[in-house]
């Protein structure tokens, strides 16, 4: 039986009670004492023979019996949770119901901002090793700027520029307007892109001779019913002839997020789609390049500023508070302004060397809203 002293109930404004196990009580290996009232069924407390039961040693039967309960409580929890929603399936199926819309909707919500950020360009290849190039903040180069990056053969293997614009194409009963692309030498060669029939623009290309363009996948399908021979065939645009060279593969659209391009000409069309050559136009063009084998974001940013500063002291009133930036080629964020508002975009992975000129962040209108 358990009993409580007189000394240590007189003992100096004892806050506890102390409960000692004494030599009446038989001696079990075990003794179980239950908990009463659970509702999640028994929980038992073991007090093993190591404490010397009858010893007259002080027993903590609150703390032995706390640890038992403890250990016990996931499951009870468990098992108390499912009785009490199998006691409300109304209940239960609202609850089921609100976890799979929030968890779906989640994941939806992550896939598509998942592939606006970090989609790579559709069709091209080895992605990782494209970077965009910016004058400022996020201009579009001028071709002569261009041709200078173009020269860094150490830092680039390729590097090719683009400029949306609408166009005339002839059909039967009249034109229709569609979105096409001016481009330079070598732009599907950087980009890896291959085409789905026919070829791509060569060298011969942009000297004298016919003028040729490629067109896009589905273009072909829908205005050209998919012919098999329309390599080849020729196409009226802006009341000129081109001839048809190929046809680039369904999933390539422009080396710009978001543009969709359906005809691509070469440099030489320059002069028959705004009236002057390339480098006498200057034009607007949103570039590209392909990193060298080996060589880092942070070398080819290092690059680009030796260019820009060699460009400012040919021409410091042409090229006043001038700078390039690199930045990556994946997703929307490579065609949003980086900025320190708000609205500012994630930075891209890629080391980037920012200006920070006044007025450097300033960027041209989109060819697309001419």
């Amino acid at each position: 039986m358990c009993t409580q002293p007189a000394a240590a109930a007189n003992a100096q404004g004892a806050s506890a009670t102390t409960f000692i196990i004494e030599h009446r009580i038989p001696r079990p290996d075990t003794i179980t004492i239950p908990a009463t009232g659970a509702e999640d069924g028994q929980v038992a407390a073991r007090i093993e023979d190591s404490v010397n039961v009858g010893s007259g040693t002080p027993l903590s039967l609150g703390k032995r019996l706390s640890l038992a309960h403890r250990s016990h409580l996931p499951m009870s929890d468990l098992r108390y949770a499912l009785r009490a929603l199998a006691r409300t399936p109304s209940f239960a199926l609202v609850a089921v119901l609100s976890l799979a819309l929030g968890i779906g909707a989640n994941v939806t919500i992550y896939t598509v901002a998942n592939a606006f950020l970090e989609q790579p360009i559709a069709g091209a290849q080895d992605v990782d090793r494209l970077v965009r190039i910016y004058r400022g903040d996020h201009s579009p180069l001028q071709y002569a700027d261009l041709v200078r990056v173009r020269a860094q053969r150490t830092a680039f293997t390729d590097v090719a520029g683009e400029r949306l614009m609408a166009v005339a194409v002839a059909k039967a009963g009249g034109t229709d307007r569609v979105q096409a692309s001016l481009t330079t030498d070598g732009y599907f060669r950087m980009l890896g892109v291959r085409p789905a029939l026919g070829r791509f623009f060569g060298a011969a290309d942009s000297v004298e001779g016919a003028p040729v363009i490629v067109i896009s996948y589905a273009f072909w399908q829908n205005w050209l019913g998919t012919d098999p021979l329309v390599i080849g065939r020729s196409l009226r645009v802006n009341d000129r002839a081109f001839t048809i060279i190929g046809v680039a593969p369904p999933e390539f659209a422009s080396s710009i997020f978001l543009w969709r391009a359906d005809l691509w000409f070469p440099p030489r069309a320059a002069t028959l789609l705004i009236g002057m050559p390339f480098d006498a136009w200057g034009g607007s063009l949103y570039t590209t390049a392909r990193l060298a084998r080996g060589v880092t974001a942070t070398h080819a940013s290092a690059t680009l500023a030796t260019v820009a500063a060699r460009l400012v002291a040919e021409d410091p009133r042409g090229h006043e508070r001038f700078t390039l930036r690199l930045g990556g080629a994946r997703g929307i964020t490579a065609e949003l302004r980086p900025t320190n508002s708000p609205l500012s975009t994630t930075p891209t992975t890629i080391p980037i060397r920012r200006s920070n000129a006044p007025g450097s962040s300033i960027c041209e209108k989109r060819q697309s809203r001419m």
